[in-house]
């Protein structure tokens, strides 16, 4: 799956990578479709990521984009079968980035983040994107 990053304003990198979720309380002996989340950091918050999307369909490939410059950004994400060869849908979704961001969930890496998780997100969602051509 990877990874990817954005530059910023203030020409720090916001990265976006996918990790493998598994809920508090899974039972290991029940199959299911693993959930990949989606997160953010910014190297501004180094104690916090954001998770700011889960996925249970297969992810192909992804990355993040400008589609306005100095604001809107988004996550392009490509599902489709496990194996190139299987047959089975793909679809392609544009996720925009400030909406993951408003509807995300704080994780908090270490103590010590005074910060409430909406001041985070409110922080993490002004965040102003540059072009890096």
């Amino acid at each position: 799956m990877g990874n990817c990053s954005l530059l910023t304003a203030d020409h720090r990198s916001a990265f976006f990578f996918w990790g493998l979720h598994e809920p508090a309380g899974a039972n290991q002996m029940e199959p299911g479709d693993p959930q990949h989340s989606l997160y953010l950091f910014h190297p501004t918050l180094p104690g916090v990521l954001l998770e700011l999307a889960n996925v249970s369909a297969n992810i192909v490939t992804f990355q993040a984009a400008l589609l306005e410059p100095g604001r809107h950004a988004a996550c392009i994400l490509l599902t489709g079968p496990a194996r190139p060869a299987a047959p089975g849908p793909v679809s392609v979704a544009k996720l925009k980035v400030q909406d993951l961001i408003l509807s995300s969930r704080v994780v908090r890496l270490a103590e010590g983040e005074a910060d409430s998780d909406q001041d985070i997100r409110d922080r993490l969602s002004r965040l102003r994107y540059l072009s890096e051509a």
